[in-house]
């Protein structure tokens, strides 16, 4: 009928944190929300038949709490087997991302002129001795 929205969502804290099937996003047909109160689920949307999917009224929306939530896993070793790959590279591509390669940061000459050009020139020769009209002399440093 419809599209198939499946929605879940635990860190983004600009979106809504929950679960949600059916609807659109933002307005699911049955949502579980993080903290499992306030649940709601609605009569009709474009991805499933029209009916109620929780308790038995005609009520457009109606809004409950839950007091279980039983989930079921399918596909057996091998799913199990490939989540933990799938895991593990997760962990791998994060831990890497943390690290800042800094041999990298300069690899060619555009990245050095542009990226370091300016970073250390006030210690190449911006320092200069001055002299004034008593004859004393001092250090004034130039920022260009």
């Amino acid at each position: 009928r419809g599209g198939n929205l499946m929605y879940f969502n635990t860190k983004m804290s600009h979106m809504p944190s929950g679960l949600g099937f059916g609807g659109q996003q933002g307005a699911a047909r049955l949502w579980l929300p993080a903290d499992f109160q306030e649940a709601h689920s609605v009569i009709s949307d474009a991805t499933f038949e029209k009916g109620c999917l929780v308790g038995n009224t005609e009520d457009f929306m109606v809004r409950f709490s839950m007091d279980v939530l039983e989930v079921w896993g399918a596909g057996g070793a091998e799913a199990d087997q490939s989540q933990g790959q799938r895991m593990q590279v997760d962990a791998s591509t994060r831990q890497s991302a943390r690290k800042v390669d800094r041999a990298r940061l300069m690899e060619n000459s555009f990245d050095k002129e542009v990226l370091f050009e300016k970073t250390f020139k006030s210690a190449d020769g911006s320092r200069h001795v001055q002299e004034n009209d008593e004859g004393l002399t001092g250090a004034s440093r130039s920022v260009g």
